[in-house]
């Protein structure tokens, strides 16, 4: 998609059926494929993989190759299969939503996965040294073991070894013999360091990493020309003497301006030889061998430039703040000075800086703290000033719970709050609903007192119930709920690993009614008190009121007070991310994020628990504190969970 982009600045409407055997002419082949990718997209039988839609860094350039993209496919996808790959970071700018276009986001790794990853690296690298003999697949087996024991040894290695990328780069760094790193700027540099000493030293007859040059010195330059090509070349591919002339302005500080460009030219060339770090993308340009990389350098590159005044780090970077493609960056350039130069007061400094900036396009508002709040991941509670810890978790909250702030952003705030491991303290608040008249399907009725939760259940309080084995106690399941999850071997909540699902603050989804129900039972036994499934006539009243409001709020929607089609987050969102929408009663995300399992059966014809509360795949008409449909028991969905009520106690 990179070099796409780069084609369309000259032609705008380059067709990819045309440029994709153009490209593979010049960077491949001398074999002109357009016939044959012609051929087999009018039978219906080409399968096309775009890869690296993210690394198209410029909004404006990126949407339009997303519209270049929709039209190809919209023109070939009768039978045609294709592939677009994009990290999340910089896609929900622009979407590619072409209709039939199925989306699905790349898991970590299980232990299993890591195991059989392992497993089968060795097994590729020991068959290409000795063939594939009985012999090999033993040794194969026992560096597989010995790597997955070294990885599950240290919960921040096993972190790491979650990533598919980061998991080769271990399996690399194993095979070199080296210590693995906790960190991941620890792996990235040790990794770089690797392919700078080692690797160049066993690819060279002479044996000497990239000429006469050590290793600390090769990253005085990378660095500078990462920072310099993530700023000027955002598609990540440089003119090679451009990048020459970069790399000039080192060398020319210890010899003469020739000398200089003769020294620039050979490291260039060494690199690209010997270590890959660099490579050759099209002709007389190139690049890092992964965005990655350069990202880990242009980090580096800021530091660098912060070495006399630290406070010109944060110069460097700021310009870039909010913009996809330096998130990374800053991250790492936060975790470096934090963890590799051990420098708290410099790293605390940094995150300060961002914290305290404001930015300018009303649609960038909050950025700054969801950035902080990034940091703050890599580096941890001691990484950082514990002011700086606390103020940035606090400013989290507020941006989070902020009616002006855009809704995804407000999410962000409130996932990454979650990360954190910040929780609040009303999590488990039940809170009572009088006795009274209240119109309930508009009619008029009385109810009894009851509790009810302030939220709907959370992934952090649902956990719980599945490390007390609550999934292996048919003591706390209906028969036909036991019989079910017998059946359906349930033993968590099917989302339960998704990350676009599975944060402590977002309520808990991919369960049962059944699965709900025990819940409840569990956290019955455990209180003593009596937690249960709520009415339907109970949560109406809870979210209605006494006097039947549309909305809990009132009779008017606002979409700054609910997460439902409306806010286009398309997932869950933290709890309490909506204190404004909460009823007369202090109840909260009634309307919007999750469906709600009830105890009430929907009619005698449909005998199916009732579901309340709409939810954020569907318009605000289904928000209404009316709505109700029945659900069959067994489901489950993305869109569905529930909260507890319990009697009234004193």
């Amino acid at each position: 998609m990179v070099a796409y982009n780069a084609a369309l600045r000259q032609d705008p409407n380059l067709d990819l059926s045309e440029f994709i055997p153009r490209y593979w002419r010049t960077e491949t082949m001398t074999y002109n494929i357009a016939p044959l990718l012609q051929e087999h997209l009018a039978r219906g039988t080409a399968l096309i993989l775009l890869d690296g839609l993210d690394e198209v860094f410029e909004s404006a350039e990126r949407t339009r190759v997303v519209a270049r993209v929709k039209a190809f496919l919209e023109k070939w996808k009768r039978d045609n299969r294709f592939v677009v790959t994009s990290r999340i970071i910089g896609y929900r700018d622009a979407p590619l939503d072409t209709a039939g276009l199925a989306h699905f986001t790349l898991q970590d790794f299980t232990e299993d996965e890591i195991r059989w990853f392992a497993l089968n690296w060795w097994s590729a690298y020991i068959r290409s040294l000795r063939g594939d003999t009985a012999a090999a697949r033993e040794e194969a087996t026992r560096e597989a073991e010995r790597l997955t024991a070294t990885i599950f040894r240290d919960p921040g290695v096993q972190s790491l070894a979650t990533n598919p990328l980061l998991l080769t780069i271990l399996a690399l760094i194993h095979y070199s013999g080296k210590e693995l790193p906790q960190k991941r700027f620890e792996l990235y540099e040790l990794y770089v360091k690797t392919l700078i000493t080692s690797w160049s030293r066993h690819r060279t007859l002479a044996r000497e990493a990239l000429g006469s040059l050590e290793e600390v010195e090769a990253i005085k330059i990378l660095a500078p020309l990462a920072l310099w090509m993530h700023r000027e070349h955002p598609a990540g591919t440089a003119p090679r003497q451009e990048s020459e002339k970069q790399i000039q302005i080192y060398y020319a500080q210890k010899m003469t301006t020739e000398e200089a460009g003769a020294a620039a030219r050979g490291f260039v060339d060494s690199l690209r030889k010997y270590t890959s770090l660099l490579v050759e993308r099209g002709e007389n340009a190139d690049g890092f061998l992964h965005l990655t990389f350069e990202e880990y350098l242009a980090a580096r590159g800021a530091i660098f430039a912060g070495q006399v005044n630290r406070a010109a780090i944060f110069d460097t970077l700021c310009p870039y703040l909010y913009l996809p493609a330096w998130r990374e960056v800053v991250r790492l350039t936060a975790e470096h000075l934090s963890i590799i130069a051990k420098e708290e007061a410099t790293a605390s400094l940094f995150v300060c800086n961002i914290l305290r900036d404001t930015p300018s396009p009303k649609q960038d508002q909050g950025k700054n703290t969801v950035l902080a709040g990034a940091c703050l991941l890599n580096v941890g509670a001691a990484g950082v000033e514990k002011d700086v810890w606390d103020d940035t978790r606090d400013a989290l909250f507020r941006t989070m719970t902020a009616r002006d702030v855009p809704p995804a952003t407000r999410r962000d705030a409130g996932i990454t709050l979650g990360d954190l491991g910040w929780q609040p303290k009303d999590l488990d608040e039940m809170l009572p609903v009088p006795v009274g008249e209240f119109i309930f399907q508009d009619k008029r009725r009385t109810l009894s007192a009851f509790e009810i939760g302030k939220y709907p259940v959370t992934n952090a309080q649902f956990k719980k119930f599945v490390l007390a084995g609550g999934y292996g106690n048919p003591q706390g399941w209906s028969v036909e709920g036991w019989k079910s999850r017998e059946k359906e071997k349930w033993e968590r909540p099917r989302l339960w690993d998704d990350t676009r699902w599975n944060n402590p603050l977002q309520p808990v989804v991919g369960v049962s009614w059944y699965e709900a129900e025990a819940y409840c039972n569990w956290l019955k036994e455990e209180t003593g008190k009596d937690y249960r499934l709520p009415t339907e006539e109970e949560w109406e009243k809870a979210a209605r009121g006494e006097k039947g409001k549309t909305y809990p709020w009132g009779k008017d929607f606002d979409p700054r007070r609910a997460n439902t089609g409306e806010s286009g987050l398309r997932a869950t969102s933290p709890v309490m991310m909506y204190p404004d929408g909460k009823s007369d009663y202090g109840v909260c995300d009634l309307s919007g994020n999750v469906w709600e399992w009830t105890s009430s059966l929907f009619s005698q014809k449909e005998p199916y628990p009732v579901l309340r509360g709409g939810s954020w795949d569907l318009d605000q008409g289904y928000a209404r504190g009316a709505s109700r449909f029945g659900y069959d028991p067994r489901n489950w969905d993305i869109f569905v969970g529930f909260r507890c009520a319990r009697s009234f106690s004193t």
